[in-house]
């Protein structure tokens, strides 16, 4: 399996960023083996203005991860598939072992958020401190679930993780993650 990671400083000045989104259509798009991106979590995310170039103000929220609806359309090994920070695809043998029952926790949504986000959580803050907690479930039981959960970081602020399930997969795969600081969270 190859796997590539996102690497952001904890606290950096961003121009006009306004998302981050992952699109191939194929492994083929990926960066090549040798270039390696880190994720950890945001500790304040700033943008200049615009106008002057000099005010510098805090991003309501930040998209952090996204795939594409048209990307879950394609074969279960040819979707992304986001965990701790690293992005890779799934396996026909990853496929067949959850369907034997092994690693369950791949096939349920709170699960698979709670273990495949916490590259998030800052190195200041416990893991026993974060709190996860499903707050909307679409179309529950069925081959199309979309579930929403939201982790909250006591001090940084809430990620929101979607959770989709693509057709004819047992596995549940982080579709967005996005971010609202604590302090603009009110």
């Amino acid at each position: 399996m190859i796997k590539y990671k996102l690497i952001l400083p904890s606290t950096f000045l961003a121009i006009s960023l306004t998302a981050c989104t992952f699109a191939p259509n194929s492994a083929s798009q990926l960066p090549s083996s040798n270039q390696t991106v880190q994720s950890t979590a945001p500790q304040k995310i700033l943008f200049k203005d615009e106008n002057d170039g000099t005010s510098v103000k805090e991003q309501k929220r930040l998209n952090i991860y996204s795939v594409p609806d048209h990307i879950l359309q394609n074969k279960v090994t040819e979707i992304p598939y986001y965990a701790f920070g690293e992005i890779s695809f799934v396996t026909e043998e990853d496929i067949n072992s959850v369907n034997e029952g092994h690693s369950p926790w791949k096939a349920t949504p709170l699960l698979s958020a709670e273990l495949l986000t916490t590259n998030l959580i800052p190195t200041n803050i416990n893991k026993d401190q974060v709190s996860y907690v499903v707050t909307k479930q679409l179309n529950p039981n069925k081959a199309n679930e979309i579930t929403t959960v939201e982790m909250n970081i006591p001090g940084a602020g809430v990620y929101t993780i979607t959770l989709q399930y693509p057709e004819n997969s047992p596995i549940s795969f982080i579709t967005q993650i996005t971010f609202v600081s604590e302090n603009n969270s009110q």
